[in-house]
């Protein structure tokens, strides 16, 4: 299917992303012939929340 040689190296890839309760919800593969491979991923992971003001100045009653 590649079309490449049979001592061509390959870069195989599985992919599994998770939820934040670490259940599955993505699973991919892929194959691709090493030597014309160039493989860039980058993922933003936002920092934690700041705490939200523990005095806010608000009376409710």
């Amino acid at each position: 299917i590649l079309q490449i040689r049979p001592d061509t190296p390959v870069l195989h890839l599985l992919h599994v992303a998770y939820d934040a309760h670490r259940k599955p919800i993505e699973v991919s593969q892929a194959t691709w012939p090493g030597p014309m491979t160039t493989l860039t991923e980058e993922y933003k992971i936002p920092g934690p929340s700041p705490d939200p003001e523990p005095d806010p100045g608000l009376i409710l009653g």
